[in-house]
């Protein structure tokens, strides 16, 4: 099976002469093609095909409806499909309005096909790369969260926003991420609190390592294990797992260790108190001329 053969291409352009051509060359690339002609229809087949399509090339400007920037920004909050941006102006704002949107692609339309074709391939490797990463966040067992440091007027990291959170850390904290994402560690948390989470943070950022750092938030009365490494754009994961169970469960293994080793002492103590009262009723019969009413062997011992 070749990379094109059943993907499903929606070109938005409402030039009919520049979507007849580009249609057709996609066609010979082994594409199946959607065409309409206005934001509004694409986002109404986004909306209503299953499966939606697996990518969309987007012209800018399409006449006096909807912008093409204003319909990907609607379409992605439906779909998550990668948006192809197509325009014949390049224009620096234009270019970094598309980038905010989709970081996809831009193709300038008189750049030719060689260079949308490739752009195309490359946009779908990427969105396979990124839900590939993303279904591994989503489903991990582990509470991950992006964080992004924030840093002062003098550029010193003074707190950090949460970006993303995957389910597992809300199962681990109790926090859902519709709550934290986008918030700051200090708008979460309060006083000693935010200095607590805020230092043993820090403290996995400036030592990262294969051993957990150890959290005990007294609030709660709950044990964590975190670990961070950095990404890029002073970003970072934070990996995080509630350990309270297992605290909780190595205090009761200790203590009953303890009790056992305690009682082991008063059976040994014990026992040699028995053998010592044996022996002395033993002296006692030898002293009467009777036979010793107990035989010892060592630590053991038997009535004849």
């Amino acid at each position: 099976m070749n990379e094109t053969e059943q993907k499903h291409i929606l070109l938005v352009e409402d030039e009919s002469l520049t979507a007849q051509i580009e249609g057709r060359h996609l066609k010979s690339l082994g594409y199946t093609l959607t065409k309409v002609s206005s934001g509004e229809q694409a986002i109404q087949i986004v909306r209503t095909e299953d499966p939606p399509p697996d990518l969309i090339l987007m012209d800018i400007f399409l006449g006096d409806g909807m912008d093409g920037t204003d319909a990907a920004e609607q379409i992605l909050a439906i779909a998550d499909i990668p948006i192809v941006f197509v325009s014949s102006h390049i224009e620096r704002e234009i270019v970094e309005r598309t980038e905010r949107i989709s970081s996809y692609g831009f193709v300038f339309k008189d750049a030719g096909f060689p260079v949308l074709e490739a752009t195309i391939k490359m946009a779908f490797k990427l969105h396979e790369a990124r839900s590939r990463y993303f279904d591994i966040f989503s489903h991990s067992i582990n509470g991950l969260c992006v964080c992004k440091i924030i840093e002062d007027e003098g550029g010193e990291p003074s707190d950090f926003e949460c970006v993303m959170a995957n389910r597992a850390f809300q199962v681990h904290t109790g926090l859902f991420s519709a709550s934290i994402e986008g918030k700051r560690l200090h708008q979460l948390f309060k006083g000693p609190e935010a200095s607590l989470i805020w230092n043993a943070i820090w403290k996995a950022l400036r030592e990262p390592g294969p051993a957990p750092h150890e959290l005990y938030y007294e609030p709660t009365g709950e044990w964590y294990a975190m670990q961070a490494f950095h990404l890029k754009n002073r970003e970072f994961t934070l990996i995080i797992e509630n350990t309270t169970d297992i605290k909780q469960s190595e205090e009761t293994l200790h203590r009953k260790i303890g009790e056992l080793e305690r009682f082991h002492r008063l059976t040994v103590d014990r026992e040699l108190e028995m053998i010592k009262l044996k022996r002395e009723v033993n002296e006692l019969c030898r002293e009467l001329g009777r036979e010793e009413r107990y035989r010892i062997r060592g630590d053991t011992d038997a009535q004849p």
